[in-house]
This record gives C-alpha cells, sequence and structure tokens, in this order.
C-alpha cells in the first residue's frame, strides 16, 4: 500500500564474507552479531587481541579466535600481518570468552601486585628493589614483572586504561560466579572514582587509588 513502509530483508553479503570482531566484547553481542552475519550469508569470527599498545606498534598482537577452522584459515594471511600468534580457541564465542580470562586474569596480576610493592614499602623494602626481585622469579609472570616496573616509574601512560579494565572485568565476572574477579573489579572501580579512569591501570598502585 502507497505510504506503507516496506521491511527490506537483510542485504545479502559478497560470496565468501568474512567478518573479524577483534574488540572485547560480551558473549550475547558476539552472538548477536553471529546471527546478523549469518543472515546475509557472511561469517564471522571472533578475534580479539591479546596485547597493548607496545605489542600492537610491533606486530607482536596474539589474535584469540573463535568460529570455523576452514574459515580461520582463510584469514590468517590477514592476521599474520598484523599478530605474532594466531591462537584457535574454539568454535564461535570461544574467542571472546578466552580474552575475558586473559584480561581477568592480568588485572588481578596488577592489583594484587600493586598492594604488594605497597605491602613490602611500609615494611622497609625499596620497591624498584622488590621489583627487580620479584622479576627474578618465577611465580612472577612476565606481564605482572612488566607492570611492577611501570608502577616504580611511575609511568602509568594510558596503555591500558583503567575505564576499560573496569569494563572488562564487568563481563568476565558475568561468565560465571566470580568473587575473585568481583573483587579486583572493585580496586579499578575506586581508581575510576578517583579520577584515574584514564590512566593505565598500573596507577592502582597510587595511594589516591588504593582500596
Amino acid at each position: 500500500m502507497a505510504g506503507r513502509r516496506q521491511r527490506r530483508r537483510p542485504r545479502p553479503a559478497a560470496r565468501r564474507a568474512l567478518a573479524l570482531e577483534c574488540s572485547t566484547v560480551t558473549l550475547a553481542f558476539v552472538a548477536r552479531l553471529g546471527a546478523a552475519i549469518d543472515a546475509r550469508g557472511a561469517a564471522l569470527l571472533d578475534a580479539p587481541v591479546a596485547g597493548s599498545t607496545p605489542q600492537a606498534e610491533a606486530g607482536a598482537l596474539a589474535f584469540l579466535v573463535g568460529g570455523d577452522a576452514a574459515r580461520l584459515d582463510a584469514a590468517r594471511p590477514l592476521l599474520e600481518r598484523m599478530g605474532a600468534a594466531i591462537l584457535h580457541a574454539g568454535p564461535r564465542g570461544h574467542g571472546a570468552t578466552l580474552k575475558l580470562v586473559v584480561n581477568a586474569l592480568f588485572a588481578g596480576q596488577v592489583a594484587l601486585m600493586a598492594e604488594l610493592l605497597r605491602a613490602a614499602e611500609a615494611h622497609g623494602l625499596e620497591p624498584a628493589h622488590t621489583a627487580a626481585l620479584l622479576a627474578k622469579m618465577p611465580v612472577t609472570s612476565p606481564a605482572a614483572a612488566g607492570a611492577a616496573a611501570l608502577m616504580v616509574a611511575g609511568d602509568h601512560a594510558p596503555r591500558f586504561p583503567v575505564d576499560l579494565v573496569e569494563k572488562d572485568l564487568g563481563y568476565a565476572a558475568a561468565l560465571g560466579r566470580a568473587p575473585v574477579t568481583e573483587a579486583v573489579r572493585s580496586v579499578f572501580a575506586a581508581a575510576r572514582a578517583a579520577g584515574l579512569g584514564d590512566r593505565n591501570l598500573t596507577v592502582v598502585h597510587r595511594p589516591s587509588a588504593a582500596v
């Protein structure tokens, strides 16, 4: 009828089209996006990256990929130009899940490192010396050692800002019962409340960000 809008059908995508979602998003978002892309005859890989600005500039990002293995093989030449590792986590959504696990694990290490450096300093251990000793021990991951070095240097230029960390921890907590993740999230929520949301996550080492 004249004047009545007709519902448009989804425009079909080019044959063999492939979409890549490289952000840190919720599993529900991946599901909705995947359904919309399926309806257009294309395919989706959720392919968030592990790494920050230094790794991106060096082409050393790690892609955490969920989706069809054959589609991933087709995308490898592109991904290899941007990253040093391509890890197939499993079916669609598994890349996004793994990324939330990775970010929560990193944030937890940073929050605990900040707390322990302050505690050690209160008992007479100089922070730079403590960080150097911890870096030599197998219990300290390279990521945690790098975060400790930034804390000691007072270098909180944004690489992984507090705002994003707190957001990602919320997504990670939604994966299931997560009291530890929620506790870590509260540390970064306090940093946001202190006006430090645009600073690197290592800023939780500052007394003003401590809870």
